[in-house]
């Protein structure tokens, strides 16, 4: 589905040539694909992709492997035929897309192929952030803001299955309750609560999760412990913002920003590098039970206009997945 950037609205369903594969990815039927809020981004023109990358929206999607590229990695053992979920530079609203083949991932035992398609983002995101740049450890504590999204409602099922206590926030009773239901020890409703009282008596947040950026800055410097990390991972709250270096000095923590699209494809701290923990650390506590995608519904791509209008006005909770015929 082409965007013309006037929002999600501006989705249109057209005929393009097939994508062809590159050096070291593959070309997958896609069944389903996943939406986040970079999709909505997307629809204005402001998340365009990297050169190279498909103009298309879709950040993550699950199908069957139909064709390999050249050059393929001498440690690949996918092949042709094979069901996976990836995680994609673009191109995921559409019957076939490309993706690194050191971004496939397995689908996990007991996982539906179209709920799978819902994974791949959230776990990335939840895990790079989470432990690779916070160093989030067994008995930590940590804030996630919009614990009832689709990355969110991943977290907080993540740093309990990692034995971190988890003080989540969201807008609305129901999110709320949704944030207790995926294990949060506290939910608060950040319209009229603040959780710095909560974090205050706990010794502070290990780790902060960030989804605002510069409007929440001043709390998250008195809620991040001694030696903590507000780790950035959007600006829905605006980029610019007044530090108090005096108060991050004394705490000696820090605040990290990420983005995981730019991240480059190989290497330390890349895609591929966080595709492997990911499968290595994060996969067998979704076989085993201890973390399920929360997704809202399930509806034919064309409809992806409709779900992304929704979260645009966040009316959702977790993912939608969007399924392609």
């Amino acid at each position: 589905m082409l965007p013309t950037f006037n929002g999600p609205r501006s989705l249109t369903w057209r005929q393009t040539p097939d994508p062809v594969p590159g050096p070291g990815e593959v070309l997958i039927k896609v069944r389903a694909v996943a939406t986040n809020r970079a999709d909505i981004s997307h629809t204005y023109g402001r998340y365009k992709p990297p050169a190279g990358v498909s103009p298309l929206p879709g950040m993550e999607c699950s199908g069957t492997i139909v064709a390999l590229g050249p050059d393929q990695p001498e440690d690949s053992l996918w092949t042709v035929g094979d069901e996976c979920c990836a995680l994609l530079n673009g191109g995921g609203y559409a019957q076939l897309a490309t993706a690194p083949t050191r971004q496939l991932f397995p689908i996990p035992r007991g996982v539906d192929l179209v709920d799978a398609a819902a994974l791949p983002e959230a776990a990335c995101v939840a895990w790079s952030n989470l432990v690779m740049e916070g160093g989030l450890r067994p008995g930590h504590n940590v804030l996630i803001q919009g614990g009832a999204g689709g990355m969110g409602s991943f977290a907080i099922q993540l740093a309990k299955a990692l034995g971190a206590g988890v003080v989540a926030t969201a807008g609305k009773t129901r999110t709320v309750d949704l944030c207790y239901e995926l294990g949060a020890d506290v939910a608060l409703n950040y319209h009229d609560e603040d959780p710095k009282m909560t974090l205050s008596a706990l010794g502070g947040a290990n780790v902060i999760l960030d989804i605002q950026g510069a409007s929440t800055l001043g709390l998250h410097l008195s809620c991040v412990a001694p030696f903590g990390r507000i780790v950035t991972i959007g600006l829905q709250g605006g980029k610019t913002a007044e530090l108090d270096y005096g108060k991050l000095m004394s705490k000696k923590a820090g605040i990290i920003c990420t983005s995981l699209r730019a991240r480059p494809a190989t290497g330390p701290g890349s895609k591929a590098e966080i595709v492997r923990q990911v499968t290595q650390h994060v996969w067998p506590l979704i076989e085993t039970g201890l973390i399920s995608p929360v997704i809202e519904r399930r509806v034919p791509l064309r409809s992806a206009y409709d779900v992304l209008q929704d979260m645009e006005k966040f009316e959702t909770m977790g993912k939608s997945v969007l399924l392609v015929e």
